[in-house]
Protein backbone atom coordinates (compact mmCIF):
# COMPACT_ATOMS: atom_id res chain seq x y z
CA UNK A 1 0.00 0.00 0.00
CA UNK A 2 2.84 2.32 1.08
CA UNK A 3 4.21 2.15 -2.67
CA UNK A 4 0.70 3.02 -4.10
CA UNK A 5 0.63 6.24 -1.85
CA UNK A 6 4.19 7.24 -2.83
CA UNK A 7 2.98 7.13 -6.57
CA UNK A 8 0.33 9.79 -5.82
CA UNK A 9 2.49 12.27 -4.16
CA UNK A 10 3.94 15.48 -5.14
CA UNK A 11 7.07 15.98 -6.16
CA UNK A 12 9.91 16.27 -4.34
CA UNK A 13 9.51 12.64 -3.07
CA UNK A 14 11.18 9.86 -1.97
CA UNK A 15 10.16 6.32 -1.19
CA UNK A 16 12.16 4.91 1.36
CA UNK A 17 11.44 1.05 2.23
CA UNK A 18 12.07 0.25 6.40
CA UNK A 19 12.49 -3.13 7.75
CA UNK A 20 10.50 -1.88 11.10
CA UNK A 21 6.64 -1.35 10.98
CA UNK A 22 5.77 1.83 9.70
CA UNK A 23 4.94 3.75 13.02
CA UNK A 24 8.56 2.46 14.50
CA UNK A 25 10.27 4.17 11.30
CA UNK A 26 11.09 7.21 13.11
CA UNK A 27 12.59 5.76 15.93
CA UNK A 28 15.36 3.45 14.22
CA UNK A 29 15.75 5.52 10.91
CA UNK A 30 15.22 9.10 12.23
CA UNK A 31 18.59 9.95 11.16
CA UNK A 32 18.12 8.47 7.15
CA UNK A 33 14.89 10.03 7.18
CA UNK A 34 16.24 13.50 8.49
CA UNK A 35 18.85 13.29 5.92
CA UNK A 36 16.32 12.81 3.04
CA UNK A 37 14.06 15.51 3.71
CA UNK A 38 16.78 18.14 3.97
CA UNK A 39 18.07 16.58 0.76
CA UNK A 40 14.61 17.41 -0.69
CA UNK A 41 14.39 21.14 1.07
CA UNK A 42 17.86 21.84 -0.82
CA UNK A 43 17.21 20.54 -3.97
CA UNK A 44 16.03 23.09 -7.03
CA UNK A 45 12.51 20.79 -7.08
CA UNK A 46 12.03 21.66 -3.77
CA UNK A 47 11.61 25.98 -4.71
CA UNK A 48 8.14 26.20 -3.76
CA UNK A 49 8.28 23.68 -0.65
CA UNK A 50 11.32 26.17 0.67
CA UNK A 51 8.67 29.33 0.31
CA UNK A 52 6.24 27.52 1.85
CA UNK A 53 8.02 26.65 4.98
CA UNK A 54 8.84 29.94 5.14
CA UNK A 55 5.36 31.61 5.34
Amino acid sequence: MGKKLFEKGNDPKAFFRIQKCHMCGTRYYADNIASKINQMIKSPAAGSLKDKLNE
